[in-house]
């Protein structure tokens, strides 16, 4: 028995069954979390937090208002100074004219990404309506009105130019990708992988060029936002409210257990711990990331994969990592269970499947200080299946065929 369950969720599957599987798991992930929000509803009577598996509705689209508020130079950020600048039209048009325009435009562009991926599908619309409506980054990217939306454009317009093999504009997109949040550099190592050595220089200098220019647009004043996000962080425990950052496998645990033992001072006690043990975390991130590049330049070059991978890099790897980053994995799974060549299965569409559903209930929230530190499923089970899920894709590993792709990267072209 165990025998033939294992086959199955091994078992390579077609694209046609991967979009009917991702979808359907969705769908059921959507409905479940509907469902516990309305027992939670009337178990508890309360509208926040029990029954929304996203943000708080007192706050909704706030992130975009706070980004308003940056661009007009009324509060600091953690964007790059070109990105600060390029937000300056923003001041031009009725907020709610510029909020409903990237609402709009960017429910379409998933939708849009979705019905070419799914064309090959009998039925167009089914699979896309389900991928777009179910999708629990998208549905958070939303409700908070997140500048992650237009990062995600940015990245998927990358992706897709860079697999049609126009590289220099694929090169401008990620320098300008760079130049919004920091993390979109993880896909310099496609061009590394692809010894498109010219294009990763030219990605550089724009990146530079696009820096300068920011800097000199906002007066020589942009780099002064990080000083608001480092007090802010300085506050927080580094990010574990609504985050699935890889450190929280270490924070949340240690969180709980204090708070088992019913040490008053539980949340003070994470900040010291976050503070301490972060310089160690991220030393064991770049280890990881150094170990997905060289798996990706030396062993498997196959696009999908290498896109999957990073987008996974991005998403799990930074010690802060708030849920609506996820949506930054959608591209790359359209891509991957649309791609004939690639050999998918059961348990990574299902792992997944599991990354777009709705994880963020039972929420808890814990006030303490200023700030109120919101625990739920998502908080460790993403970080989780992200580990597994990398490991998973990565199985073909072994430090034969490593060495075997360092000689064949260095060697002569010939061979």
């Amino acid at each position: 028995m165990f025998a033939s369950i294992r086959d199955f969720w091994l078992k390579d599957i077609t694209p046609e069954k991967r979009v009917k599987f991702f979808c359907g798991a969705l769908l059921v992930g959507l409905v479940v979390a509907l469902a516990v929000c309305t027992v939670n509803l009337f178990l508890h009577r309360e509208y926040y937090p029990y029954v929304t598996f996203l943000f708080d509705p007192r706050y909704r689209f706030n992130d975009f208002y706070e980004t308003i508020k940056i661009a007009l130079g009324e509060q600091s950020g953690n964007y790059f100074p070109f990105f600060v600048w390029a937000l300056q039209g923003l001041k031009y048009l009725p907020e709610k004219v510029s909020l409903y325009a990237m609402l709009a435009g960017g429910t379409a562009l998933y939708f849009a990404l979705a019905r070419c991926a799914f064309s090959f599908l009998k039925q167009k619309w089914t699979a896309p309506l389900i991928f777009t409506l179910c999708s629990f980054p998208l549905l958070l990217a939303l409700d908070r009105a997140n500048t992650e939306l237009l990062l995600f454009a940015v990245c998927a317009a990358f992706l897709l130019c860079y697999k049609a093999k126009r590289f220099c504009l694929a090169a401008l997109l990620l320098a300008v990708g760079i130049n919004m949040k920091l993390y979109p550099a993880v896909f310099l190592v496609l061009f590394m992988a692809d010894k498109r050595y010219k294009e990763l220089a030219g990605t550089v200098l724009f990146t530079g060029a696009l820096l300068a220019l920011g800097w000199w647009g906002s007066g020589f004043q942009g780099f002064a936002g990080f000083e608001g996000f480092n007090i802010r962080h300085q506050l927080l425990p580094l990010g574990l409210e609504f985050s699935h950052s890889f450190f929280n496998l270490i924070r949340v645990p240690v969180f709980l257990l204090t708070q088992i033992q019913g040490a008053p001072e539980s949340w003070e006690a994470l900040m010291i711990f976050s503070r301490n043990t972060m310089p160690f975390y991220m030393f064991f991130a770049l280890g990881i990331f150094s170990f997905i590049c060289a798996y990706i330049i030396f062993i498997n070059r196959s696009f999908v994969r290498a896109a999957l991978l990073l987008a996974l890099s991005e998403v799990f790897l930074p010690f802060v990592s708030h849920d609506y980053t996820l949506i930054q994995l959608a591209l790359p799974v359209l891509l991957l269970l649309k791609d004939p060549r690639e050999k998918t299965d059961n348990l990574t569409v299902f792992l997944l499947a599991l990354l777009f559903m709705p994880m963020n209930l039972p929420s808890h929230c814990f006030f303490a200080s200023y700030f109120d530190l919101v625990l739920n499923l998502g908080s460790f089970l993403r970080p989780l299946i992200g580990v597994v899920l990398i490991v998973h894709l990565m199985k073909d590993f072994s430090f034969s065929r490593l060495l075997q792709g360092i000689k064949k990267y260095y060697g002569p072209k010939g061979n």
